[in-house]
Parts: structure tokens; sequence; C-alpha cells
């Protein structure tokens, strides 16, 4: 019969022979000699016609001599896994029936679900293999560069594999820190060490490796928060500003230190290595952390960029206060200009760059800015009140040039250094003058002293806020004898003479001084602006305005002028 002994014992082969757990389990338990008689030698068909390599049935087996080399099983079996995950092998490649596993030669592939997450793949080296690699290198090569498997560690993080030496904190320390923060959140560092932690002073250093290896080494990195009392302090980052002033209100990263100083001098800073021996990886802020921190031969961070709008192109005049043609302006009302992008200060300061003009006469103006918001807004103060129903002319000047040549030098620039393209002028009229004078200051001041050997010299000065009528400070004027309406008094006296002058001249009057005869050391002096002074505008001062001063040696605490 077909079936003798001395013929073939498997033939004809049973019902469902097709099923692995029929011909598979036969040929495994027999072997495969018995089937090379029908199939063929190289199991192509033979007499049989019928190949074990069909694709409906497995078409990488039966295996070839070398089988068990990376190149082969490796490079043939990676794009038809599926016809692996059989009964030959397991589904889940555990060895099947073969009863050969795929983790005999490398653990961990196939790779299950979420492999390439950190969780998967990072943990599995660190947890699994205690970073012994070298079953990976034979799928993604001996560089890591992808190997039979075209998959390159560094295709997702180009830091890893690590370098030799890697756990000094010259390598891995500094590759972190000129990289990230410690809160960084696009560091993919943690993906295979682990998250950092809010950390305290009680807790041991096996529970916070358990958390993160970074805290194998050094005891309080990375940098997140540290729980003191019932608040958690936050460390990281230590300026969290994007723009303008740089801040260090990030309160753990002083705390720290300071209540745990011995730990920090020998963790942070303590020997070659460590993240911040010498001063490394810090910055001058002007003082000193236990001379390792911030010293003053680090330079500061580079400056952030202002907190206002970078834009490409000559910057333009967005709004104005007042606008343009405005009327009834108040005569103490400030200037101001709005940019529409960040401005350079140096240029917006400048003699010339922006000028107020009344006719042909231009008006001493000062200007402010807040450079951390890039100067966007200029604001202008004038010392004097604007001349009632009158008109004003701003300038901002722009870019002037002749046939190539600049011929104003002062021009308004961007923060890149792009000057406006040409000038900026507006007009507006102020308000009738309702306003009266008033006096800014004067010298000697009120309550104050001056040595006795100076007594002899003193002059009297009153500054007023705008030009007055000179007419109103002498009935006669310029005739220095007759009744002042500036008077200097004796305590309990009368009327001392002098002289008494107008400057700069008696038609611009801002400064009234006073020249009396000498005066007496050891007495005490009044002195009296009568509220009948009147500005140019008529408008009187109202209310008297008197002081006194002593002639008199100073003592310590005394207002000398």
């Amino acid at each position: 019969s077909c079936s003798q002994s001395q013929c073939h014992t498997i033939f004809p082969h049973k019902e469902n022979w097709k099923e692995i757990l029929q011909h598979g389990e036969t040929a495994k338990g027999e072997g495969k000699k018995r089937c090379k008689s029908c199939h063929g030698d190289d199991f192509l068909g033979g007499a049989s016609k019928v190949s074990c390599y069909q694709a409906q049935c497995h078409t990488v087996f039966p295996h070839s001599t070398d089988w068990q080399n990376p190149d082969q099983h490796g490079v043939i079996a990676k794009p038809a896994l599926g016809s692996c995950a059989t009964a030959c092998h397991g589904d889940n490649f555990k060895g099947g029936l073969s009863g050969v596993s795929c983790d005999t030669c490398h653990p961990g592939y196939p790779h299950g679900s979420g492999w390439e997450e950190g969780e998967g793949h990072g943990h599995f080296v660190t947890e699994t293999l205690q970073h012994n690699k070298t079953s990976c290198r034979d799928c993604h090569g001996s560089d890591w560069t992808g190997g039979n498997a075209g998959v390159a560690c560094s295709s997702c993080h180009p830091d890893y594999p690590h370098a030799e030496n890697w756990a000094l904190g010259n390598q891995h320390g500094q590759f972190y820190s000129t990289r990230y923060n410690s809160m960084a959140i696009n560091t993919p560092c943690s993906r295979c060490h682990g998250e950092a932690v809010d950390f305290d002073a009680t807790q041991t250093a096996e529970q916070l490796s358990a958390e993160s290896d970074c805290y194998v080494c050094h005891r309080a990195y990375p940098h997140k928060g540290w729980n003191r009392g019932n608040e958690v302090k936050k460390w990281e980052p230590v300026n969290d500003a994007t723009c303008g002033a740089r801040n260090s209100n990030n309160w753990a990263h002083l705390g720290y230190p300071i209540e745990n100083e011995e730990e920090v001098q020998q963790s942070c800073g303590g020997s070659e290595g460590s993240c911040h021996w010498q001063g490394q990886r810090s910055t001058n802020i002007g003082f000193s952390c236990w001379g390792y921190c911030h010293e003053a031969d680090r330079p500061p961070p580079s400056p952030l960029p202002p907190c206002a709008p970078i834009l490409v192109g000559p910057p333009l005049v967005a709004s104005t206060v007042p606008e343009r043609n405005a009327t009834e302006v108040h005569l103490l009302a400030p200037i101001q200009i709005t940019f529409n992008e960040a401005m350079d200060e140096a240029s917006i300061k400048q003699p010339g760059a922006i000028r107020l003009m009344r006719g042909a006469t231009e008006i001493p103006m000062g200007k402010s800015c807040n450079p951390l918001q890039g100067c966007q807004t200029i604001t202008l103060t004038h010392s004097q009140p604007f001349l009632g129903n009158t008109q004003y002319t701003m300038v901002v000047q722009g870019h002037n040039e002749v046939m190539g040549r600049v011929i104003i030098q002062a021009e308004v620039k961007d923060w890149n250094g792009t000057p406006m393209m040409s000038d900026y002028n507006w007009n507006f009229t102020t308000a009738e003058d309702t306003l009266p004078p008033t006096v800014s200051s004067v010298s000697p001041g009120p309550d104050s002293c001056g040595q006795a050997e100076q007594g002899l010299n003193i002059r009297i000065e009153v500054i007023f806020n705008e030009p007055l009528d000179s007419t109103s400070i002498h009935r006669n004027w310029p005739d220095p004898m007759d009744v002042r309406l500036v008077r200097i008094e004796p305590w309990g006296g009368m009327n001392m003479p002098g002289t008494l002058t107008c400057s700069p001249s008696n038609d611009n009057c801002t400064k009234l001084v006073f020249d009396p005869a000498d005066f007496e050391v050891g007495k005490t002096y009044r002195a009296r602006v009568l509220g009948t002074v009147r500005d140019l505008a008529g408008n009187e001062m109202g209310s008297e305005y008197a002081w006194r001063f002593t002639i008199q040696e100073c003592t310590e605490g005394d207002d000398f002028w």
C-alpha cells in the first residue's frame, strides 16, 4: 500500500492536512526528509507540484541552513512577520510548535504595540536590558545608523546612543543644560529616564531614583519644585520672561541652596564635572553665591527682545496725542507718539530726532520711553506750559538724502536699525491761556542754612514754570529802587534793599535773581513773591509764595544750599 513504512508513512495525507497542527507538527516530529521525496529537495514542489513557499502558506519556510544569521532571517522575515506569527513560532513569537523563540537571540523583538514611545523601547532598554544593548545592534547596526532594520536611533533622538563617558557632567550635563532647562517640554531625555518630580528634604535617594534616573547621582536635579512646608516653590525656569526684563522670581532656586548649603556645595558645584563646578552654566547677576554660582567675571545673558512687535521694513507712526490738527489743547498736555513696532531708544533720544516747533523756535522737550516695551510709545514733556491760542508743529525726523547723501543724521530708527522713510509732521493748536504762573523752585530753599562765611555773597533765585510779564515784577521796570514784588525781609524787620534782575531776558523772563545788601550772620530771613506777579497772558499768580532761610553755621542734618 501507499502507506507502507518502507515508502511514505504519512501519505496519503490526513484530512485537514493543510492545518499547521497537522502537517506542521508531523514534519517537526519526523523531520522534513520524508517530505522531500514528493515536494522536492528544495521544497519548491517536486513531483507533487505543491511548494511549501506558496503565498497562502509560509513564504520563508523551510529555512535555509544559514537562516540564523541576521542578514538572512532578519532581512527576509521582517517584511513577512505575519507568516512567522503562526503555530510555528506562536502569535507572540515565544516559540509555538517550533520551540524557537525570537527572544532567545534578541529580546524585545518583534516589538509590540507602543514600542516607538519612550515608555516602550526606552524603558525596555533601561529596565529589562539594564542598558546592555548588544542584542539591538544585530538589527539596528553596530553604529546605530539603521542596520538591517533601516531604523536609526538618531532619527528620533540625535544625542543617543550616548557618547563614551556620557555619565560625566561635562558630557551629558553640558549637552543637556546648553539645550534645555530641567522643565523643558521638548527634551527627549525623560522618555527614557523618567520625569522630574517635586522634591523635599524628607525624600530618600531611593525614592527619587525610582522616579527618575537623574536623581541617582544628583540629589536635587532635574529642578522642578521644592516642597517647603505646605507650599511647592517653583524652581525652573529661573527666568520665565520671554521679552523685556529678565526676572528671577522663582524662589526655590535661591531658597533651596540657602537652606541646604552643604549639599549644594558638594553636589551642585563641588568637584570637576559637577553641573556648576567653578560657576559653569551660570551668569553674573550682581552677587556671589558661595563663590561658584554668580561671579563678576561671567557675562550676563544676552538681553531679551522687547515686548513689542519687531517688523521688517521702515517704522511708521501709528498714532499721536494730540491728534493731527487738534484744537483747544491744554497748555500742560504731554505729547505722545506711538509707532507700529519696537524702536531704537538711542535714535529716539538723540538731539533733533523729535522736535517741537513754535514757528521757527524749537521748544525744549524731555523724551522718555520704556525700552522693555521696545520704546514703541514716546512721551514728551515740556517744563513750561504752552502759550495760549498758539499753533505748534511736531517733527519726527525720517530718512533724508540728496543725491545719495544723508543730509540729516538724526533719523528715527526701529529696533532693527531701519530708519523712517521720511519725516512725519503734524500740527496742533493750544487753548486760551487761563492758567496762573507758579513757582517751580527757589534758592536758598525753604528752612535751609548757609555757611556764615558765605553770607556776604548769597543770591536769591526764583524760577517760574512759564515766562512772566516783566512789568509785573517792578511797578516802574527796570528801576531797581522802586517797590519790588519780590521782597527779602529780616525776620521781624523791614524790606531789604537790593537789585532784582530777570533772566534770560525781559521778554522771556522765567527766573528772577535778587542781589540784596549783605546778609547778617545768625539772622533768619523771609522771602516773599507777591501774588500780583503775572504771566504773558495776564494771569496773576494769586496767592503769595513765601519761605524762610537762615544765615548760620550748618550742623549735621541741615539742608545746606
